[in-house]
C-alpha cells in the first residue's frame, strides 16, 4: 500500500545520503521531512504513522585541531605570504571562528570598528546559518594586515567560487605545516575553541565570538543596530576582546601606534 511505498522511499533516501553524510545529519533531515507528512495525514485524517528508518550508530570523527605552534607557524607564514588574501582569511578564520562565507558577505559598516586604537572589531550581520552566527568579533591579531588587505580579500571571495576558496586555504595550509596531514579551514575554527580551553579563557565568551549556539546568546538585534561609537564604548567589546586576548595570549601582539583610515567599497 501507499504507507510500504513511503517507508520504502524513506530506506532509499536513507541508504543515498549515508554515502554523502552522517547519520545525525539524515535524521534532522528526515525529522523535517516526517514532521510535514504526519502533520498533513493529521490534518486530511489520512491515517499515516510514518517513523524514521532506522540509522546506523555514528561516531563523530575526532576534529582536528591546530596546536598552538603550528598556529604560530601558520600566523608568520601569512605575514610574509606572496598571497595577503589568503593569509588574511586564515588570520580571521583562526581568531574569530570565520568562514569564508561570512568574510565573503562583509560590508562598510562591518568593518568600521577595525581603525579603534585599543580594541579593533569586526561584525557580522548578513544572512547567518543560525542567529547566533550574528556577532561582534575582536581582532586582537594583525589588525592593520587585515585592514591593509580586507578590501582585495572580500573581492577575491566574490570573484572565486564557494569551493576555490576553501581548496586554497586547504593548500596553502597543508603547505606550510608540511607533515603528512592535510589541514582545511574548518581546523582554524576547531583551533579557536581549543585554545579557549586551553588558554583558560570564558567558554560563554568564546562561544559569542564564534557564534556557537552553546553559548545561549548573540549580538542582539539592539546591539547590531549600534553604531561604532556605541559598540566601542560597550561593555561587550572590551569583555569579548579581554576574552580573546586570553585566548590568543601564545599569538597576540600589542595594537599598532597608528591605523589607517578604512573604506569597503559598495
Amino acid at each position: 500500500g501507499l504507507i510500504d511505498t513511503l517507508h520504502h522511499a524513506l530506506d532509499t533516501y536513507v541508504e543515498q545520503r549515508l554515502n554523502n553524510v552522517s547519520p545525525a545529519t539524515i535524521k534532522r533531515e528526515l525529522n523535517t521531512l516526517l514532521s510535514i507528512l504526519n502533520r498533513g495525514s493529521r490534518k486530511y485524517r489520512l491515517g499515516w504513522m510514518l517513523q524514521i528508518p532506522q540509522l546506523p550508530n555514528h561516531v563523530p570523527k575526532e576534529k582536528q585541531v591546530l596546536t598552538q605552534e603550528q598556529q604560530s607557524l601558520l600566523i608568520e607564514k601569512c605575514l610574509s605570504y606572496i598571497n595577503p588574501r589568503v593569509a588574511t582569511c586564515v588570520i580571521l578564520m583562526l581568531q574569530g571562528g570565520m568562514m569564508p562565507s561570512e568574510i565573503k558577505r562583509l560590508k562598510e559598516e562591518n568593518l568600521e570598528g577595525l581603525t579603534h586604537l585599543n580594541t579593533p572589531f569586526i561584525t557580522i550581520t548578513a544572512d547567518t546559518k543560525t542567529k547566533t552566527r550574528k556577532r561582534l568579533i575582536p581582532i586582537v591579531l594583525h589588525s592593520k594586515f587585515i585592514i591593509e588587505h580586507i578590501n582585495s580579500t572580500i573581492d577575491w571571495l566574490n570573484t572565486v567560487t564557494d569551493s576555490a576558496a576553501p581548496a586554497t586555504l586547504k593548500k596553502f595550509m597543508t603547505k606550510t605545516l608540511d607533515n603528512g596531514k592535510t589541514y582545511t579551514g574548518h581546523c582554524l575554527r576547531h583551533s579557536f575553541r581549543n585554545n579557549a580551553v586551553a588558554n583558560g579563557a570564558d567558554l560563554g565568551k568564546a562561544s559569542l565570538i564564534a557564534g556557537w549556539s552553546t553559548g545561549g546568546v548573540s549580538l542582539s538585534d539592539h546591539m547590531s543596530r549600534y553604531g561604532r561609537a556605541a559598540l566601542e564604548k560597550s561593555e561587550q567589546l572590551q569583555a569579548l576582546s579581554d576574552a580573546s586576548r586570553m585566548m590568543f595570549k601564545h599569538l597576540v601582539v600589542a595594537p599598532p601606534p597608528n591605523v589607517t583610515k578604512l573604506k569597503r567599497k559598495q
